[in-house]
């Protein structure tokens, strides 16, 4: 895990161009894939005692924020959907 003052890097993700053209089942597909991809390297590199779905959440947020300044709106869609997934509700 690489981190800088404004940054950490937890892997690289990379996402289909053609994001939005899928179906809801495909990107949800691709988002359980990569969510499944970051637990497996927070739980790797972060300490045992911090909430990885919280984390994930931040993640996330920070992700995106990044991404739309850089114009990547793939890549905002594909985090935007992940942070829906992360947030439902459980029954």
């Amino acid at each position: 895990m690489k981190t800088n003052r404004e940054h950490v890097e937890l892997g690289y993700v990379d996402v289909p161009k053609q994001y939005f053209k899928l179906e809801k089942n495909k990107k949800d597909v691709i988002c359980l894939k990569i969510i499944d991809m970051l637990l497996h390297q927070i739980d790797e590199q972060v300490d045992q005692t911090i909430n990885r779905i919280d984390l994930l959440n931040e993640i996330m947020e920070s992700s995106i924020e990044s991404n739309l300044e850089d114009e990547n709106y793939e890549v905002v869609a594909v985090f935007s959907d992940i942070r829906k997934i992360l947030n439902e509700p459980t029954d």
